[in-house]
């Protein structure tokens, strides 16, 4: 098919705000605050635009990230040039919502190639889509025309709309967008917040702070654009994940009738909640041999408890009793001569008592002056 002379898609022009002037900065405070009365403009905003910026903090919480994801691919399935934009490094805990495949470091893609040629040399200009290629033809005007006569360069960002989520303040905004600071004049920014800090990037605001999530917005308002029927699987998923982790699993009072009730449309849309539930999953208390590498301390060394070693046998060898017999003797011996302190002697008793006949042949007994006297047969020891 010959797509000679098609056209580019027409981008609608954008209707300014009340009040506010077009090509306005956005470091103004939020005209409505804790309430959804901007809902329904900031959906008209979005339907009437073409290409579209997303952008997040920063420093941006899972919330934001998932939700960042949600949207884009929203307004991709509407037929909008949308890029979401973050230079930053995206947590791990995302990675099965495939952030790579929808976010960009840089705002490259957002802006146009221009190829510029002495009007005098050029007579028309058309081109014609062959096998994937763009080809475009300039017909010379009474002349030759070569490289040489072209220019090449780079447009400034091609956006008509901005969405912020969860910037609140121009500092926060990410580096890869603020070295196109202009873009923030020319383009309509749309704030939306469910934080309690006062908003002063944007000069379109939705803030509210009964919300659970920024996920649950971009849902209410996905319902606002009749975009319902296009929340599929994945951004069904991508939007969950962003509820499940601003209300820590459905677990702290950001927990309302509201965040429940959006959360049961997006598994009526296909929201894989088994897969959020297990890479929502906080981690796992950390090893003590672990958390003692972190803290760059000694290693935990397990304390062992020595083994009691069984007492020799001395049944049936009366060289061994008798040496047994000889030690005690000994160790009172010297202790009575060293005076170092009273002896046990119950202790002493009750070990000659619990001993068999033959042990006590050899034994002894020591009065109350630490004297030493042999045991004689049947002789007992009175306490």
């Amino acid at each position: 098919m010959d797509n000679q002379n098609q056209q580019s898609p027409q981008v609608p022009t954008t209707t300014p705000t009340p009040g506010v002037s077009p090509g306005a900065t956005a470091a103004v405070e939020s005209p409505v605050l804790n309430n959804g009365s901007n809902r329904p403009i900031i959906a008209k905003k979005l339907q009437e635009a073409y290409n579209i910026l997303i952008m997040v903090a920063n420093d941006p919480s899972v919330d934001q990230l998932a939700s960042m994801i949600g949207l884009t691919l929203l307004l991709g399935k509407m037929k909008k040039h949308a890029s979401a934009v973050y230079s930053g490094q995206t947590p791990s805990i995302i990675e099965f919502l495939e952030p790579e495949k929808t976010i960009e470091k840089t705002t490259d893609s957002l802006q146009d190639f221009i190829i510029a040629i002495d009007k005098s040399k050029a007579d028309k200009l058309r081109y014609k889509v062959e096998d994937n290629m763009v080809r475009i033809f300039i017909t010379p005007y009474k002349t030759s025309i070569g490289e040489k006569d072209l220019n090449f360069s780079l447009g400034d960002l091609n956006v008509d709309v901005i969405v912020a989520l969860g910037v609140n303040k121009q500092e926060e905004i990410d580096q890869a967008i603020m070295a196109h600071g202009k873009i923030l004049h020319d383009a309509t920014v749309i704030s939306l917040s469910n934080s309690p800090e006062r908003q002063t990037v944007g000069n379109l605001n939705w803030s509210d702070t009964t919300a659970s999530s920024l996920a649950e917005m971009v849902t209410l308002l996905a319902n606002d654009m009749g975009s319902k029927d296009l929340i599929d699987t994945q951004i069904a998923t991508a939007l969950l994940a962003g509820i499940v982790s601003s209300t820590k699993r459905f677990a702290n009072d950001k927990t309302s009738p509201t965040a429940l009730s959006v959360s049961a449309q997006l598994l009526s849309s296909g929201a894989n909640q088994q897969l959020v539930a297990e890479k929502m999953e906080p981690p796992a208390p950390m090893p003590i041999e672990a958390q003692h590498i972190q803290a760059n301390l000694p290693p935990v060394v397990a304390t062992q408890q020595p083994i009691a070693q069984p007492a020799p046998s001395l049944g049936g060898q009366p060289s061994l009793i008798k040496s047994a017999a000889q030690n005690k003797a000994d160790e009172a011996k010297e202790a009575a001569k060293a005076n170092i302190g009273e002896l046990d002697i119950n202790h002493v008793d009750d070990e000659i008592g619990a001993m068999s006949e033959q042990e006590k042949i050899e034994k002894i007994r020591i009065d109350q002056a630490g004297q030493l006297h042999k045991l004689e047969e049947g002789e007992e020891i009175v306490p």
